[in-house]
């Protein structure tokens, strides 16, 4: 069945991990706006990330991982300035990763691995605090831009592995 729209407004973290979810993410999840954290991966939601996600200010955990999710990563995300892990590994996630994750300065954890993203990484200069980041089996290509040099020093796990990078 589909995910619950009708929720407290005053909620800070829902997991709703390992069901069976399915017909994608409701837009009325933006109306959440108190959330802190939102973990439903492992289901099959399906669908595209919604615009409506930008308005969850809030956010300083996002799993969606392992959900069918398809289409682009929106540029929207970058309002989400509180995000400190982001996982929307083994997706259907393609194009090119936006340069706007550059504005997410608090992430720690990001993981799009396991997704069908293409082209070259963005510099990512400003998430220097990185703890573990991983972009591995994708389709992504050099030149790895000079920015990426200080995500991968302060990471203490950086998977590039199994990319198009030569």
């Amino acid at each position: 069945g589909a995910l619950p729209t009708l929720v407290s407004p005053s909620l800070r973290a829902i997991a709703l991990d390992s069901n069976l979810f399915s017909g994608g993410i409701p837009p009325q999840l933006g109306d959440w706006t108190e959330l802190e954290e939102l973990s439903v991966g492992n289901n099959p939601l399906g669908g595209a990330l919604p615009a409506s996600l930008s308005k969850l200010r809030n956010l300083s955990l996002l799993h969606l991982d392992a959900a069918m999710l398809t289409g682009t990563l929106p540029s929207g995300i970058s309002l989400l300035s509180k995000l400190k892990r982001l996982d929307l590994s083994r997706n259907r996630l393609g194009g090119t990763i936006p340069a706007q994750l550059n504005d997410l300065g608090s992430l720690q954890q990001l993981d799009l691995a396991f997704n069908a993203f293409s082209g070259a990484v963005p510099p990512l200069s400003a998430l220097g605090g990185m703890q573990r980041f991983s972009l591995m089996c994708n389709q992504l290509s050099l030149p790895l831009p000079l920015g990426l040099r200080t995500v991968i020093a302060s990471a203490s796990i950086c998977d590039l592995s199994c990319n198009a990078f030569s």
